[in-house]
């Protein structure tokens, strides 16, 4: 897969989020398993996938443990543990803004040819260590990142894998 082929499908990702999260809904389980990718020409009718320049068209599948968020924050311990924020594994409410923290999973798992983010470990040194060696990750998966590239993904990871929800980025 090319860069500005990843680069199309991490902004088809994101407008279907945005999507969902303008009509007050939390997806709960954004993960790899609830993506589908077309290529250009296979139809759908799905109001949740989008079709752009690389030919390819992806949408957000499975919400069957989607919420509405109408009626303020949710709580309750959900979501699959190496994609889901930490929030949604305490005692704390969520909102929308942790869908994004599994928005940020699956770009790196995009990017990296498939490498989890997480697999255990404390958080926020997975994190450091994982961005630190972002340039090895996508060198190794065949993703050819400038070094510019390569920072800006770090900078937008950083934001995302923000572990207070007040400061990490919402699909907006």
């Amino acid at each position: 897969m090319t860069k500005s082929n990843l680069a199309d499908l991490s902004w088809q990702l994101l407008t279907a989020l945005d999507h969902v999260h303008r009509n007050k809904i939390c997806h709960r389980d954004v993960k790899p398993d609830n993506i589908i990718i077309r290529s250009r020409g296979e139809s759908t009718n799905n109001k949740y996938s989008e079709t752009t320049e690389s030919g390819f068209n992806l949408t957000l599948i499975d919400f069957n443990v989607a919420v509405s968020t109408h009626g303020g924050p949710i709580d309750g311990d959900f979501g699959v543990k190496e994609w889901s924020a930490p929030e949604t594994r305490s005692k704390s409410t969520y909102s929308e803004v942790s869908d994004m923290w599994s928005y940020a999973c699956v770009l790196f798992f995009m990017y990296t040819g498939g490498q989890e983010m997480f697999e255990g470990g404390p958080i926020q040194e997975t994190i450091e260590q994982k961005l630190g060696n972002l340039g090895k990750l996508t060198v190794a998966s065949g993703v050819k990142l400038t070094r510019n590239e390569i920072g800006c993904l770090r900078d937008l990871l950083g934001n995302l894998f923000q572990i207070n929800p007040d400061k990490r980025l919402t699909s907006a």
